[in-house]
Protein backbone atom coordinates (compact mmCIF):
# COMPACT_ATOMS: atom_id res chain seq x y z
CA UNK A 1 0.00 0.00 0.00
CA UNK A 2 1.09 3.63 -0.31
CA UNK A 3 2.61 5.27 2.53
CA UNK A 4 1.07 8.79 3.23
CA UNK A 5 3.64 10.14 5.92
CA UNK A 6 1.92 13.03 7.79
CA UNK A 7 5.52 14.98 8.39
CA UNK A 8 5.47 15.37 4.25
CA UNK A 9 2.74 17.16 4.51
CA UNK A 10 4.05 19.31 7.03
CA UNK A 11 3.19 18.05 10.68
CA UNK A 12 6.00 18.34 13.34
CA UNK A 13 4.98 15.90 16.02
CA UNK A 14 6.31 17.89 18.32
CA UNK A 15 4.12 17.95 21.09
CA UNK A 16 3.00 21.55 21.16
CA UNK A 17 2.18 22.75 17.42
CA UNK A 18 -1.24 21.90 16.30
CA UNK A 19 -0.98 19.12 13.34
CA UNK A 20 -4.25 18.90 12.21
CA UNK A 21 -4.44 20.63 9.42
CA UNK A 22 -1.26 18.34 8.48
CA UNK A 23 -3.04 15.16 8.75
CA UNK A 24 -6.10 16.27 7.29
CA UNK A 25 -3.88 16.79 4.00
CA UNK A 26 -2.22 13.18 4.06
CA UNK A 27 -5.72 11.93 4.78
CA UNK A 28 -6.77 13.48 1.84
CA UNK A 29 -4.28 12.04 -0.13
CA UNK A 30 -4.52 9.09 0.81
CA UNK A 31 -8.30 8.76 0.03
CA UNK A 32 -7.83 10.34 -3.18
CA UNK A 33 -5.23 7.68 -3.74
CA UNK A 34 -7.58 5.07 -3.02
CA UNK A 35 -6.58 3.35 0.02
CA UNK A 36 -3.19 3.55 2.02
CA UNK A 37 -1.43 3.98 5.39
CA UNK A 38 -1.91 7.12 7.03
CA UNK A 39 1.91 6.71 8.77
CA UNK A 40 2.57 9.05 11.99
CA UNK A 41 6.82 8.70 12.49
CA UNK A 42 7.49 8.93 16.61
CA UNK A 43 7.05 12.16 17.92
CA UNK A 44 3.80 13.97 19.96
CA UNK A 45 0.98 15.07 17.29
CA UNK A 46 -2.08 17.41 18.67
CA UNK A 47 -4.94 17.28 16.48
CA UNK A 48 -7.50 19.98 17.51
CA UNK A 49 -10.50 17.98 15.23
CA UNK A 50 -11.45 14.79 14.78
CA UNK A 51 -10.11 12.90 11.46
CA UNK A 52 -13.00 11.48 9.48
CA UNK A 53 -11.98 8.37 6.91
CA UNK A 54 -14.49 7.42 4.09
CA UNK A 55 -13.95 4.22 3.28
CA UNK A 56 -15.80 4.04 0.43
CA UNK A 57 -14.76 2.42 -2.79
CA UNK A 58 -11.07 1.97 -0.52
CA UNK A 59 -8.93 -1.23 -0.87
CA UNK A 60 -7.69 -1.00 2.31
CA UNK A 61 -6.55 1.81 4.88
CA UNK A 62 -4.00 1.59 7.81
CA UNK A 63 -3.25 3.92 11.18
CA UNK A 64 0.31 3.16 11.32
CA UNK A 65 3.10 4.59 13.89
CA UNK A 66 6.47 3.67 15.19
CA UNK A 67 4.80 1.68 18.33
CA UNK A 68 3.04 2.53 21.75
CA UNK A 69 4.20 5.58 23.32
CA UNK A 70 6.79 6.07 20.40
CA UNK A 71 3.80 8.04 17.98
CA UNK A 72 1.50 9.52 20.21
CA UNK A 73 -1.87 11.30 18.54
CA UNK A 74 -2.97 13.80 21.14
CA UNK A 75 -6.36 15.23 20.60
CA UNK A 76 -8.00 17.92 22.57
CA UNK A 77 -11.86 17.87 23.72
CA UNK A 78 -13.18 16.18 20.03
CA UNK A 79 -13.61 12.95 19.43
CA UNK A 80 -10.19 11.07 17.86
CA UNK A 81 -10.81 9.17 14.59
CA UNK A 82 -13.66 7.56 12.84
CA UNK A 83 -13.51 5.17 9.69
CA UNK A 84 -16.83 4.94 7.51
CA UNK A 85 -17.98 2.49 4.49
CA UNK A 86 -20.45 3.29 2.26
CA UNK A 87 -23.03 0.47 1.14
CA UNK A 88 -21.99 -2.80 -1.05
CA UNK A 89 -22.63 -6.38 -0.15
CA UNK A 90 -19.06 -7.37 1.38
CA UNK A 91 -20.02 -10.22 2.76
CA UNK A 92 -20.34 -12.12 -0.62
CA UNK A 93 -18.42 -9.78 -2.62
CA UNK A 94 -20.92 -10.43 -4.94
CA UNK A 95 -19.59 -9.67 -8.94
CA UNK A 96 -16.00 -9.92 -7.65
CA UNK A 97 -16.70 -6.52 -5.75
CA UNK A 98 -13.41 -5.96 -2.92
CA UNK A 99 -14.06 -5.41 0.79
CA UNK A 100 -11.99 -2.42 2.39
CA UNK A 101 -9.79 -3.67 5.03
CA UNK A 102 -9.26 -1.17 7.84
CA UNK A 103 -6.24 -1.59 10.23
CA UNK A 104 -4.21 0.60 12.84
CA UNK A 105 -1.55 -0.15 14.76
CA UNK A 106 1.81 1.19 16.73
CA UNK A 107 0.04 3.68 18.34
CA UNK A 108 -1.18 5.95 21.27
CA UNK A 109 -4.45 7.73 21.30
CA UNK A 110 -4.44 10.63 24.19
CA UNK A 111 -6.85 12.55 24.79
CA UNK A 112 -7.21 15.66 26.87
CA UNK A 113 -11.18 15.49 27.35
CA UNK A 114 -12.87 15.44 30.80
CA UNK A 115 -15.83 15.65 29.51
CA UNK A 116 -17.19 12.14 29.22
CA UNK A 117 -18.29 12.20 25.36
CA UNK A 118 -15.51 11.51 23.47
CA UNK A 119 -14.55 8.20 21.27
CA UNK A 120 -10.97 7.48 20.51
CA UNK A 121 -11.58 4.61 17.50
CA UNK A 122 -14.79 4.43 15.80
CA UNK A 123 -15.08 2.22 13.17
CA UNK A 124 -18.54 2.23 11.08
CA UNK A 125 -19.49 -0.36 8.85
CA UNK A 126 -22.32 1.79 7.34
CA UNK A 127 -25.81 0.93 5.89
CA UNK A 128 -24.47 -2.43 4.24
CA UNK A 129 -26.00 -4.73 2.06
CA UNK A 130 -26.26 -8.79 3.26
CA UNK A 131 -23.38 -8.97 6.33
CA UNK A 132 -21.16 -6.21 7.35
CA UNK A 133 -17.66 -5.48 6.67
CA UNK A 134 -15.14 -7.74 7.97
CA UNK A 135 -11.64 -7.77 9.82
CA UNK A 136 -11.05 -4.21 11.02
CA UNK A 137 -7.63 -4.93 13.04
CA UNK A 138 -6.72 -3.20 15.81
CA UNK A 139 -3.08 -4.00 17.31
CA UNK A 140 -0.76 -2.59 19.64
CA UNK A 141 -2.33 0.59 20.44
CA UNK A 142 -2.86 2.55 23.81
CA UNK A 143 -6.09 4.18 24.46
CA UNK A 144 -5.13 6.83 27.61
CA UNK A 145 -5.70 10.31 28.65
CA UNK A 146 -3.17 12.63 27.88
CA UNK A 147 -1.14 13.76 30.81
CA UNK A 148 -3.33 12.59 33.91
CA UNK A 149 -5.72 10.09 35.12
CA UNK A 150 -8.64 12.89 35.33
CA UNK A 151 -8.48 13.32 31.29
CA UNK A 152 -9.50 9.99 29.49
CA UNK A 153 -11.98 8.70 26.45
CA UNK A 154 -15.35 7.98 26.95
CA UNK A 155 -15.45 5.01 24.60
CA UNK A 156 -12.05 3.74 23.96
CA UNK A 157 -12.86 1.80 20.55
CA UNK A 158 -16.25 1.64 19.12
CA UNK A 159 -16.62 -1.53 16.48
CA UNK A 160 -20.08 -1.33 14.81
CA UNK A 161 -21.76 -3.39 11.93
CA UNK A 162 -18.69 -5.43 11.29
CA UNK A 163 -17.32 -8.88 11.38
CA UNK A 164 -14.40 -10.43 12.09
CA UNK A 165 -12.04 -7.59 13.76
CA UNK A 166 -9.17 -8.62 16.05
CA UNK A 167 -7.86 -6.72 18.83
CA UNK A 168 -4.55 -7.22 19.54
CA UNK A 169 -2.02 -6.46 22.51
CA UNK A 170 -3.87 -3.17 23.39
CA UNK A 171 -4.16 -1.59 26.44
CA UNK A 172 -7.10 1.04 27.45
CA UNK A 173 -7.00 3.20 30.73
CA UNK A 174 -10.26 5.28 29.93
CA UNK A 175 -10.41 7.11 33.31
CA UNK A 176 -8.91 7.59 36.97
CA UNK A 177 -9.02 4.70 39.76
CA UNK A 178 -12.18 4.48 41.37
CA UNK A 179 -13.85 6.48 39.20
CA UNK A 180 -16.13 4.10 36.92
CA UNK A 181 -16.36 5.96 33.67
CA UNK A 182 -16.19 5.05 30.23
CA UNK A 183 -16.01 2.19 28.27
CA UNK A 184 -13.28 0.42 26.57
CA UNK A 185 -14.28 -1.53 23.75
CA UNK A 186 -17.81 -1.46 22.32
CA UNK A 187 -19.40 -3.81 19.94
CA UNK A 188 -22.48 -2.56 18.46
CA UNK A 189 -25.01 -3.71 15.52
CA UNK A 190 -27.64 -1.10 14.11
CA UNK A 191 -29.96 -3.94 13.44
CA UNK A 192 -30.74 -7.11 12.20
CA UNK A 193 -29.58 -8.40 9.16
CA UNK A 194 -26.04 -6.96 10.06
CA UNK A 195 -25.56 -9.51 12.81
CA UNK A 196 -21.81 -9.09 13.60
CA UNK A 197 -19.99 -12.21 13.83
CA UNK A 198 -16.59 -13.37 15.47
CA UNK A 199 -14.66 -10.64 17.31
CA UNK A 200 -11.59 -11.68 19.04
CA UNK A 201 -9.60 -9.87 21.51
CA UNK A 202 -5.95 -11.33 22.61
CA UNK A 203 -3.38 -10.22 25.38
CA UNK A 204 -5.21 -7.30 26.17
CA UNK A 205 -4.86 -5.03 29.19
CA UNK A 206 -7.79 -2.90 30.42
CA UNK A 207 -7.52 -0.48 34.28
CA UNK A 208 -10.45 1.42 35.60
CA UNK A 209 -12.82 2.55 33.60
CA UNK A 210 -16.92 1.54 33.72
CA UNK A 211 -16.91 -1.43 31.30
CA UNK A 212 -14.10 -2.91 30.18
CA UNK A 213 -16.27 -4.73 27.32
CA UNK A 214 -19.84 -3.75 26.10
CA UNK A 215 -21.65 -5.60 23.54
CA UNK A 216 -25.26 -5.47 22.31
CA UNK A 217 -27.69 -7.10 20.59
CA UNK A 218 -26.88 -8.76 16.58
CA UNK A 219 -23.46 -9.51 17.81
CA UNK A 220 -22.53 -13.08 17.77
CA UNK A 221 -19.23 -14.29 19.11
CA UNK A 222 -17.16 -12.39 21.53
CA UNK A 223 -13.80 -14.78 21.91
CA UNK A 224 -11.60 -13.47 24.86
CA UNK A 225 -8.11 -15.16 25.90
CA UNK A 226 -5.14 -13.97 27.75
CA UNK A 227 -6.85 -10.70 28.77
CA UNK A 228 -6.42 -8.45 32.30
CA UNK A 229 -9.23 -6.44 33.68
CA UNK A 230 -8.64 -5.00 36.81
CA UNK A 231 -10.19 -1.72 38.46
CA UNK A 232 -13.77 -1.78 36.58
CA UNK A 233 -17.52 -1.99 37.32
CA UNK A 234 -18.35 -4.24 34.81
CA UNK A 235 -15.97 -6.50 32.96
CA UNK A 236 -17.67 -7.85 30.65
CA UNK A 237 -21.63 -7.06 29.85
CA UNK A 238 -23.44 -8.14 26.50
CA UNK A 239 -27.53 -7.51 27.05
CA UNK A 240 -29.44 -8.82 23.89
CA UNK A 241 -32.42 -6.84 25.62
CA UNK A 242 -35.56 -7.91 26.73
CA UNK A 243 -36.25 -11.05 23.78
CA UNK A 244 -33.56 -11.42 22.21
CA UNK A 245 -30.75 -14.33 21.35
CA UNK A 246 -26.81 -14.20 20.88
CA UNK A 247 -24.21 -17.19 20.78
CA UNK A 248 -21.05 -17.87 22.17
CA UNK A 249 -18.69 -15.31 24.86
CA UNK A 250 -15.67 -17.50 24.71
CA UNK A 251 -13.55 -16.36 27.64
CA UNK A 252 -10.07 -18.46 28.39
CA UNK A 253 -7.11 -17.85 30.95
CA UNK A 254 -8.30 -14.07 31.47
CA UNK A 255 -7.99 -12.27 35.17
CA UNK A 256 -10.93 -9.56 35.75
CA UNK A 257 -11.33 -7.89 39.11
CA UNK A 258 -14.23 -5.93 39.08
CA UNK A 259 -16.97 -4.17 41.34
CA UNK A 260 -20.48 -5.32 40.42
CA UNK A 261 -20.11 -7.91 37.70
CA UNK A 262 -17.02 -9.51 36.10
CA UNK A 263 -19.43 -11.23 33.73
CA UNK A 264 -23.10 -10.06 33.26
CA UNK A 265 -24.87 -11.57 30.00
CA UNK A 266 -28.77 -11.53 28.97
CA UNK A 267 -29.77 -13.85 26.06
CA UNK A 268 -26.37 -15.20 25.74
CA UNK A 269 -25.95 -18.55 24.44
CA UNK A 270 -23.50 -21.78 23.52
CA UNK A 271 -20.83 -20.02 25.82
CA UNK A 272 -17.78 -21.66 27.17
CA UNK A 273 -16.18 -19.29 30.15
CA UNK A 274 -12.39 -21.58 31.65
CA UNK A 275 -8.98 -21.41 33.32
CA UNK A 276 -10.00 -17.79 34.42
CA UNK A 277 -9.52 -16.08 37.97
CA UNK A 278 -12.22 -13.28 38.75
CA UNK A 279 -11.90 -11.00 41.94
CA UNK A 280 -14.17 -8.55 43.37
CA UNK A 281 -12.64 -5.28 43.09
CA UNK A 282 -13.55 -3.89 46.64
CA UNK A 283 -13.12 -1.71 49.59
CA UNK A 284 -10.73 -3.64 50.85
CA UNK A 285 -7.87 -2.18 48.82
CA UNK A 286 -9.43 1.13 48.66
CA UNK A 287 -12.15 1.21 46.11
CA UNK A 288 -15.52 0.92 47.04
CA UNK A 289 -18.81 -0.11 45.23
CA UNK A 290 -21.01 0.92 47.84
CA UNK A 291 -24.00 -0.73 48.33
CA UNK A 292 -24.32 -2.44 44.87
CA UNK A 293 -23.69 -6.34 45.04
CA UNK A 294 -21.57 -8.20 43.37
CA UNK A 295 -21.38 -11.44 41.02
CA UNK A 296 -18.52 -12.76 39.30
CA UNK A 297 -20.73 -14.31 36.39
CA UNK A 298 -24.43 -13.31 36.49
CA UNK A 299 -25.82 -15.32 33.14
CA UNK A 300 -29.88 -14.92 32.16
CA UNK A 301 -31.57 -16.78 29.68
CA UNK A 302 -28.71 -18.86 28.49
CA UNK A 303 -27.87 -22.50 27.83
CA UNK A 304 -25.67 -24.87 26.17
CA UNK A 305 -22.93 -23.23 28.17
CA UNK A 306 -19.76 -24.69 30.15
CA UNK A 307 -18.33 -22.59 33.14
CA UNK A 308 -15.11 -24.85 34.26
CA UNK A 309 -12.16 -24.71 35.77
CA UNK A 310 -12.06 -21.06 37.35
CA UNK A 311 -11.37 -19.26 40.28
CA UNK A 312 -13.59 -17.01 41.96
CA UNK A 313 -12.91 -15.10 45.39
CA UNK A 314 -14.61 -12.51 46.91
CA UNK A 315 -14.32 -10.57 50.20
CA UNK A 316 -16.45 -12.46 52.82
CA UNK A 317 -17.30 -10.43 55.48
CA UNK A 318 -15.30 -7.35 54.40
CA UNK A 319 -17.13 -7.04 50.82
CA UNK A 320 -19.31 -3.34 51.23
CA UNK A 321 -21.42 -4.58 49.18
CA UNK A 322 -25.12 -5.45 50.34
CA UNK A 323 -24.88 -9.22 48.98
CA UNK A 324 -21.80 -10.95 47.22
CA UNK A 325 -22.63 -14.05 45.51
CA UNK A 326 -19.76 -16.31 43.42
CA UNK A 327 -22.22 -17.94 39.94
CA UNK A 328 -25.60 -16.54 39.70
CA UNK A 329 -27.80 -18.38 36.94
CA UNK A 330 -31.13 -17.26 36.09
CA UNK A 331 -34.14 -17.98 33.29
CA UNK A 332 -32.19 -20.93 31.96
CA UNK A 333 -35.13 -23.31 31.67
CA UNK A 334 -33.70 -25.17 28.63
CA UNK A 335 -35.96 -27.75 26.91
CA UNK A 336 -33.53 -28.87 24.58
CA UNK A 337 -30.23 -27.22 26.21
CA UNK A 338 -27.70 -28.43 28.72
CA UNK A 339 -25.40 -26.31 30.69
CA UNK A 340 -22.26 -27.84 32.77
CA UNK A 341 -20.74 -25.47 36.01
CA UNK A 342 -17.66 -27.67 37.45
CA UNK A 343 -13.89 -28.07 38.19
CA UNK A 344 -14.29 -24.67 39.52
CA UNK A 345 -13.09 -23.19 43.02
CA UNK A 346 -15.08 -21.12 44.52
CA UNK A 347 -13.95 -18.75 48.06
CA UNK A 348 -14.70 -16.40 50.47
CA UNK A 349 -18.19 -15.63 49.37
CA UNK A 350 -20.15 -13.26 51.68
CA UNK A 351 -23.52 -15.25 50.55
CA UNK A 352 -23.72 -17.93 48.00
CA UNK A 353 -21.05 -19.29 46.37
CA UNK A 354 -23.33 -20.67 42.87
CA UNK A 355 -26.71 -20.42 42.95
CA UNK A 356 -29.06 -21.90 40.33
CA UNK A 357 -31.91 -20.02 40.84
CA UNK A 358 -35.66 -20.59 40.06
CA UNK A 359 -36.78 -21.26 36.11
CA UNK A 360 -33.40 -23.34 35.45
CA UNK A 361 -33.16 -26.70 34.23
CA UNK A 362 -30.82 -29.58 32.56
CA UNK A 363 -27.60 -27.45 34.58
CA UNK A 364 -25.08 -30.15 35.84
CA UNK A 365 -23.58 -28.37 39.06
CA UNK A 366 -20.14 -30.20 40.08
CA UNK A 367 -18.29 -31.60 41.56
CA UNK A 368 -16.76 -27.62 42.19
CA UNK A 369 -14.23 -26.69 45.67
CA UNK A 370 -15.92 -24.42 47.79
CA UNK A 371 -14.11 -22.29 50.43
CA UNK A 372 -15.44 -19.82 53.40
CA UNK A 373 -18.93 -19.48 51.61
CA UNK A 374 -21.24 -18.85 53.73
CA UNK A 375 -23.40 -21.37 51.61
CA UNK A 376 -21.78 -23.69 48.98
CA UNK A 377 -24.53 -23.49 47.22
CA UNK A 378 -28.22 -23.46 46.04
CA UNK A 379 -30.47 -25.22 43.92
CA UNK A 380 -33.94 -23.28 43.24
CA UNK A 381 -34.48 -24.83 39.76
CA UNK A 382 -36.34 -28.13 38.62
CA UNK A 383 -34.40 -31.05 36.80
CA UNK A 384 -30.94 -29.74 37.29
CA UNK A 385 -28.34 -32.65 38.33
CA UNK A 386 -25.88 -31.57 41.44
CA UNK A 387 -22.77 -33.51 42.70
CA UNK A 388 -21.63 -30.77 44.94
Amino acid sequence: MDVFNVKSYGATGNGSTDDTGAVNAARNALVAAGGGVLYFPAGIYILSQSITIDMTGQKAVSIKGDGMEVSEIRFTDVDGFKATAGAGNYWLRAGGQQFAAFHASDLTLSTTSTSNTRHALWFDGGSLVGRPMPSPTISRVAFRGATTMEEGWWTGLVIQDASNSHVTDCEFIVCGEGKFKGRSIVYWTSASGKDATDHTITACNFVYGHTAVLATQYCEGIYMTNCSIVGVKYGVYWDCGENGAESLLAMNNCHINAAVRNILTRGVYDSSISNSLFYNFNSTAGNSNGSEDWIAIDMNRTGSTTITGNIIRGCGSAATSSYENGIVIQNANNADRGMTILGNTVEKIKNTGIWLQNNTSKIVLGPNAYAQCASPFINSGTGNRVLD
